[in-house]
């Protein structure tokens, strides 16, 4: 099969993770086209598969619009591709004729509440109002959606009749994977990780956090790692100024990649409190170092978090202390919740995720 993946939108984090493993994966028999902006997928490129990377022109919003429209309809035309798969989940292609057309729906923010819409002001608000509607139209005229969860997948139902559709959750990379720990662990610190943003609600978990006894609060400091920008990290940070805690609180800032697998096995636990996700990729990450994991109760974290792992309501510090407090006296239900985290993430894989994407797009 000779596939064309439109690859512009996949410039950093999230999106050049999941090129990269699909590409590890791709079968001998695909012949594989994939279309970037950066040189960062240089290194992926194996027998079957080319790379055209059209520079600084696929990076702005507005030439990748005519890119798409114009170039990419050439190519598909000239090359004969049997399909174009367009992960991003927006697609400026139209008039392919026969050439099927897949995509994916990653981002459900633009379906979720207004308040998170608008958490970075009136011009996120618009973006994400438009947005919604693009992606609308791009999965009501593909040939098969790829959904990352199941929860995605009713989230939109009110608006996409999909011609066909799957659920393949993403997987972990194999960097994250820890042997299993000693669940006595002897660590001072308790992680979160995630970019502050008000639906990540670092400002609870701050607050869950200071509610703790001086003991605990002694012997276990809070770290965040995370892009520390915003006015929202600025209220963070002032609320721990404000309850004495800077010293006990720690504000790592953006990591690279590489030192996270590290910073996650060796926590005491782990806690994951968004209340706006699709596939959470951070919460597989803590569950892949087999450390205990409080987390976010709000939907889709049960559907991969399974019964088991510790919830709570991400707007309630109450609630979180309370857990965190189930963990820090009982040693029993400790080593429980090391063994419930090394189960579930043995669930997600992204050779299984791969495998399942290339078969469904070859059965179109």
């Amino acid at each position: 099969m000779k596939l064309l993946v439109n690859a512009l939108s996949a410039r950093q984090g999230g999106g050049q993770t999941y090129i990269n493993n699909m590409i590890e994966f791709v079968p001998d028999h695909y012949d594989v086209t994939l279309l970037v902006s950066t040189d960062f997928f240089a290194k992926s490129c194996t027998g079957n598969i080319n790379i055209v990377n059209i520079g600084w022109i696929g990076r702005n919003p507005f030439s990748r619009v005519l890119v798409e429209f114009f170039y990419l309809l050439y190519l598909i035309r000239v090359d004969k591709f049997d399909a174009i798969f367009c992960p991003g989940g927006v697609s400026y292609t139209y008039f392919i004729g026969d050439v099927k057309m897949i995509t994916m729906f990653r981002n459900v923010l633009p379906f979720e509440n207004y308040r998170a819409m608008a958490s970075g002001g009136f011009y996120n608000f618009l973006r994400h109002f438009v947005l919604k509607y693009l992606m609308i139209n791009t999965m009501n005229r593909a040939d098969l959606v790829v959904f990352i969860s199941n929860y995605a997948k009713e989230l939109v139902s009110p608006y996409v009749r999909p011609k066909k559709s799957v659920v393949i959750y993403h997987g972990i990379n194999t960097s994250f994977r820890s042997e299993p720990s000693d669940a006595s662990l002897s660590s001072d610190y308790i992680l979160y990780v995630s970019k502050f943003i008000e639906y990540k609600h670092q400002d609870v978990v701050i607050e869950a956090y200071s509610g703790l006894s001086s003991e605990y609060i002694n012997s276990y400091k809070l770290v965040l790692v995370g892009e520390t920008a915003g006015d929202y990290f600025k209220k963070c940070k002032s609320l721990v100024d404000k309850l004495n805690l800077s010293h006990r609180i720690e504000f790592t800032g953006e990591i690279n990649n590489s030192l996270l697998p590290n910073l996650y096995k060796n926590s005491f636990f782990n806690i994951f409190a968004s209340s706006c996700e699709n596939c959470p990729n951070i919460m597989l990450e803590a569950l892949a170092s087999n450390r205990p994991l409080i987390c976010s109760g709000v939907m889709p974290m049960p559907e991969f978090g399974g019964e088991d792992i510790i919830y709570f309501d991400p707007r309630d510090s109450e609630e979180l202390r309370n857990s965190m407090i189930r963990l820090l006296t009982d040693s029993k239900e400790v080593i429980h919740q090391c063994s419930v985290s090394r189960e579930r993430q043995s669930c997600f894989s992204w050779d299984r995720t791969a495998q399942k994407t290339w078969s469904e797009i070859k059965q179109l």
